[in-house]
């Protein structure tokens, strides 16, 4: 089947669809355990997505009772959207970051999250014919199903087992969303990202007011990475692996760029987005907001938090793959 792959060590790379422009699929995660098989994202709810993972499960002798965990690396509706039919349709446990359930009661408020994002994009210098018909365009998609509180919440430095002698170490990383988590396998050094690292573009950045400093966590987060110093960095879009030091040192220096672009973001919690100028082509062609971008208003403060935690040079990391 051309949607899984082996990466050999009893691991999956399953490629599932997604109901969007771009992008078009999201990289779900499979590993083979002692006690059934771990998946790590699972896409949208869609009868096209729900195929595609019976039938990967298929190619490598399994169904869906043979799940034992699924795992969602952060709550946006294209990794996580399936995991409530998931659940309750095998009873697998469902894992996510601690902080996640405050996070799902919003994500299930779509008139509340439409109403915030409005807001923010008015606040920060949105034109009125564009505030109105963001407004009035914010409707809810068929494939945006109910998000779930994970029935086992980890946190920075817990194990997930898979065997006796084998676990997926859990790294805290927000700030592309604020309970996004990585995993690193203990057995072949493998990083499984999420949207924490892409190739070639730098996932969005959160804005939800003053009193939160998604920026400062995600910068935080990248250099996290980078002094982890891994083998190879497997992302949750596009199909090839990453040079972790290379990528993790692209996206610190793109993120550190002084001029913000301001995006509104209906798939992304109720937030809008902060991207660096410099990286506004890339972002629009990987179309992960799928939003409206706008520039500041002339003459108008952004309300906008951008200092930095540390600025230091890292030391280099070199990747293995």
């Amino acid at each position: 089947m051309d949607h899984i792959e082996s990466l050999g060590s009893g691991i999956w790379r399953l490629t599932l669809p997604l109901p969007f422009t771009a992008p078009r699929s999201v990289n779900s995660f499979i590993f083979e355990g002692s006690d059934g098989l771990t998946m790590l994202d699972c896409g949208v709810d869609t009868e096209d997505g729900y195929t595609a993972i019976v039938r990967g499960l298929e190619h490598i002798g399994a169904n869906l009772t043979d799940l034992r965990r699924l795992i969602g690396s952060h709550l946006h509706v294209d990794h996580m959207a399936i995991a409530k039919r998931l659940v309750e349709e095998t009873g697998a446990d469902w894992v996510m970051h601690e902080s996640t359930p405050s996070e799902v009661r919003w994500y299930n408020n779509w008139e509340g999250r439409r109403d915030r994002l409005t807001g923010i994009v008015a606040e920060n210098g949105g034109p009125g014919d564009v505030v109105e018909r963001f407004q009035k365009g914010f409707s809810q998609p068929s494939w945006y199903s109910t998000a779930i509180d994970p029935t086992h919440p980890v946190t920075d430095g817990d194990r997930i087992p898979l065997t006796d002698d084998r676990h997926l170490s859990v790294l805290y990383t927000p700030g592309h969303q604020p309970n996004h988590i990585t995993l690193l396998d203990s057995e072949t050094d493998l990083l499984f990202s999420g949207d924490h690292v892409l190739p070639g573009i730098s996932p969005f950045v959160p804005f939800d007011g003053d009193e939160n400093d998604h920026l400062g966590d995600y910068l935080e987060s990248i250099e996290k990475i980078e002094l982890l110093d891994p083998g190879i960095v497997l992302p949750a879009h596009v199909l090839r692996s990453l040079d972790p030091g290379a990528e993790s040192r692209r996206e610190a220096d793109a993120q550190r760029a002084p001029r913000l672009d301001v995006d509104a973001d209906p798939h992304g919690g109720g937030r809008a987005a902060l991207r660096p100028l410099g990286a506004a082509q890339a972002a629009a062609d990987h179309d992960v907001a799928a939003g409206i971008r706008i520039d500041a208003h002339p003459g108008r403060p952004r309300r906008l938090r951008t200092h930095r935690r540390s600025a230091a040079r890292r030391p280099d990391v070199v990747g293995l793959g």
